[in-house]
């Protein structure tokens, strides 16, 4: 070799930066590897984590709607028993069991659309049962008048009746 191609050509010597840079370059690889599959993994995880935290919550939701069930006297906000609060506490304590008997048949293979659509069932629910129980009704009591309706069906039927009153 002449002493100009000595000059322009590059001594490849092993020294502490080459390997240095060597070891960061395959520490920078092993990084991007691991963060390219534990991604994906914690992600899977979260989920998982975020449809037992759900489900956990729908849990409490049906035990809070049951006990609002038994908070229900039947009694109006004049302290008066309704019988029409009492029915249409049987309809949500019946509306509540055939959840119950959903989730126990099918709890497990609800995918977290179904999940949220009974948890939004037991949130209006649970809004129904604390209306019942401050005493106020869905339903309203209409008294019929009928002797209006039997007069008149009287003078329909016989020509000669008049009216007593």
């Amino acid at each position: 070799m002449s002493n100009i191609e000595k000059q322009f050509t590059a001594q490849y010597r092993r020294n502490y930066v080459t390997f240095l840079a060597v070891a960061l370059f395959f520490l920078i690889i092993a990084g991007e590897i691991f963060l390219a599959t534990s991604i994906p993994i914690l992600m899977r995880n979260d989920k998982l984590m975020n449809e037992h935290a759900a489900r956990n919550e729908l849990l409490r939701s049906f035990d809070s709607v049951r006990s609002s069930c038994n908070n229900i006297t039947g009694k109006n906000s004049k302290g008066v028993e309704e019988p029409i609060i009492l029915m249409e506490k049987k309809l949500v304590v019946s509306a509540v069991e055939s959840l119950t008997r959903y989730m126990r048949s099918y709890g497990e293979h609800l995918n977290p659309d179904e999940v949220k659509t009974i948890q939004n069932l037991l949130n209006k629910l649970a809004k129904i049962t604390h209306r019942l129980a401050s005493g106020k009704s869905f339903s309203m009591e209409n008294q019929l008048n009928t002797a209006e309706y039997i007069n008149s069906l009287l003078k329909q039927s016989s020509p000669g009746y008049s009216n007593p009153r």
